[in-house]
């Protein structure tokens, strides 16, 4: 073979190699955006899920600090309540004993006798007093 049909199968074999190395390129490159593009689009989907879930996150937690504001609020209540309850009570036995010390019939000498049982025996000595009028 000649010298020269050798350069130009070689270099016949150079231009296909360039133009097969140049096309597996553009398509590799193709293929690469169609893949960023695809990753770009599940993104988006889950960018919205994810949305979504950070909306009921919030929602959650805003519920959270209403339902936290509501128990303190009952808290509040409940102690008011019982501070009642209890001032209450406190005027009911402070009657009691009023009526014990007036009362001829309770023994003011057995310091034995609790205010609570001494109230509770006057109370049945004037239902039984009622009961027989």
């Amino acid at each position: 073979m000649d010298a020269v049909l050798i350069a130009v199968i070689v270099v016949a074999v150079i231009v296909v190699l360039a133009v097969i190395a140049i096309a597996a390129r553009r398509s590799s490159h193709r293929r690469r955006v169609a893949k960023a593009e695809d990753l770009r689009q599940q993104a988006m989907l889950r960018e919205a899920e994810a949305k979504q879930r950070e909306a009921g996150a919030a929602t959650a937690a805003a519920d959270a600090k209403q339902a936290e504001a509501d128990a303190a609020a009952k808290s509040l209540q409940a102690d008011r309540l019982q501070a009642d309850a209890a001032a209450a009570r406190k005027d009911v036995d402070e009657q009691f004993e009023r009526a014990a010390k007036i009362d001829p019939r309770v023994d003011h000498k057995d310091s034995r006798t609790s205010t609570d049982e001494r109230q509770a025996g006057a109370h049945r000595r004037d239902t039984e007093k009622v009961d027989r009028q």
